[in-house]
Formats: structure tokens, C-alpha cells, sequence
């Protein structure tokens, strides 16, 4: 950015520094105050998500059973691999609405690193968000067949469905 405009390096870090305590961006709706959904990177590439409900069982099952000690596994995930693009539209057939997302580019995590300790230790998770990260379950589903894995609509409606007593 320094050489793109014709500066050194710490004049710009302290422009960004203004910029982010004065709240300029805010003042210029950059982002708008509600909520939306944010995507690292990419909303394209494929994805293995996790039910935690499913996560907790089927660690259980591997702990409880003497021959998987000592192996790695991969718990298992649903079978599709959405992409998160997918995945938001998938939500959005649950909720019943459109759910707006935007993309958030690795320059924007790299600027808010300089100011933010925990967006920086986040550095080091970016590089999945780059490519397809799908998770090979087969062992775990070869080993324990008659375990059922959540599907993704089953989770989110099971969401839905929570959230919607607590408003009763």
C-alpha cells in the first residue's frame, strides 16, 4: 500500500490506525450495523462441518472401543460438502428467508491483524478457508456403520426449532 501511494510503510499504518479509531468506516457504512453473515476468503469452496451433538458421540464411541485406541480418526461429517455459499442457502430453505453474506477478503483479515491481537492469532487459520476442506470420515463410517450421522438440514432445523421455544 506504501508504494501504491507513494509513502513509507509507517505513515500508512498510522493513516489505518485513524481510520479504525476515529470509526471512519462506520461513519461511511462500510458495514452496516446489523447483522450479516460473514465468509472467510471464499464462499466457493467445499466444507466439512461438524455436528458438535455428533462430535461428542462419536468420540465416546471411539474411547469406549479398544481397537480404535492408538489410530487417527476423522469423526464423521454429512456427506454433501457444501460450500458455504451452499450452506448459507441451505439455512436461508430452514429459516424460511434470504440470509445475505459477504465474502471477507484476506487483505481485510491482514489490515485488521495490525490492530486486533485475535484477528491476528486468526492468520494461521486462513490458509483452510483457501482451498476445499473435506474431511475423509470412510474409517470411521466403515467401523461404525449403524452410527447416524446428523444431516445438515436435520441440524439447522433442530436449531430453528430450539430457538423458536425459548420465544414462546
Amino acid at each position: 500500500m506504501a508504494e501504491l501511494f507513494g509513502v513509507k510503510v509507517p505513515a500508512i499504518s498510522k493513516h489505518l490506525k485513524n481510520i479504525f479509531e476515529t470509526e471512519e468506516l462506520a461513519k461511511i457504512q462500510l458495514f452496516p450495523k446489523w447483522k450479516q453473515l460473514k465468509v472467510p476468503l471464499s464462499d466457493a469452496k467445499m466444507r466439512s462441518l461438524i455436528w458438535t451433538p455428533d462430535a461428542s458421540s462419536a468420540t465416546a464411541l471411539i474411547g469406549n472401543t479398544p481397537d480404535a485406541f492408538g489410530q487417527t480418526w476423522h469423526l464423521p461429517v454429512d456427506e454433501s460438502h457444501p460450500t458455504y455459499k451452499q450452506f448459507i442457502g441451505l439455512a436461508s430453505e430452514v429459516y424460511g428467508k434470504q440470509l445475505k453474506y459477504s465474502v471477507v477478503p484476506k487483505f481485510i483479515f491482514k489490515i485488521d491483524a495490525m490492530f486486533n491481537k485475535s484477528v491476528k492469532e486468526l492468520q494461521e487459520l486462513l490458509p483452510r478457508y483457501e482451498h476445499n476442506n473435506v474431511f475423509d470420515d470412510s474409517k470411521f463410517r466403515k467401523s461404525f456403520s449403524d452410527f447416524e450421522v446428523t444431516t445438515y438440514r436435520k441440524g439447522m432445523e433442530q436449531i430453528r426449532d430450539e430457538q423458536s421455544s425459548f420465544r414462546k
